[in-house]
């Protein structure tokens, strides 16, 4: 760099949000301004740091393969839900499985990441299936009520 700040390196800033409800990514720009008297120095000084600083947020979610934006493609691949599938994607970009990384990995599985075992998904299935009887009894009551209802309301005009 010089005196001039030719040569300065950009300052790259990424957050990587993995259980979002929407896909997509925020792009910032930082942006200079100067709002003392006009100075040729200072505008060297303003137009060498014009788009130095790029700030992104990348909102990523279990659809992220749904998306057509190749930075919510590439992050989605690392934080898949199928750990073998990140890990196989890591290796074939280059990534050195390196124990440190391994074991990143395992602990954010570990964290964000539960299998449901075959006992678990029968406990479930028969959960949703009462969750839906008792929503059909619901929905009869309501159907019953109204007609109660009406009936109130001829009841009332005669």
């Amino acid at each position: 760099m010089d005196k001039n700040y030719r040569g300065l390196k950009p300052v790259k800033s990424l957050w990587i949000l993995p259980f979002s409800s929407s896909l997509g990514v925020l792009k910032k720009s930082f942006r200079t301004e100067y709002t003392g008297e006009k100075d040729t120095y200072i505008r060297l000084v303003m137009e060498a740091f014009e788009g130095v600083v790029d700030s992104r947020i990348v909102f990523l979610n279990k659809e992220w393969e749904n998306s057509s934006d190749k930075t919510v493609q590439a992050l989605g691949r690392l934080f898949d839900s199928d750990r073998k599938k990140a890990i196989r994607f890591m290796e074939k970009e280059g990534v050195k499985m390196t124990r440190m990384i391994e074991t990143a990995t395992e602990d954010y599985y570990a964290t964000h990441f539960y299998t449901l075992g075959k006992k678990e998904r029968r406990q479930v299935k028969e959960y949703l299936t009462q969750l839906a009887d008792k929503d059909q009894q619901l929905a009869a009551k309501d159907e019953y009520i109204k007609i109660l209802e009406e009936q109130l309301e001829k009841a009332k005009k005669q």
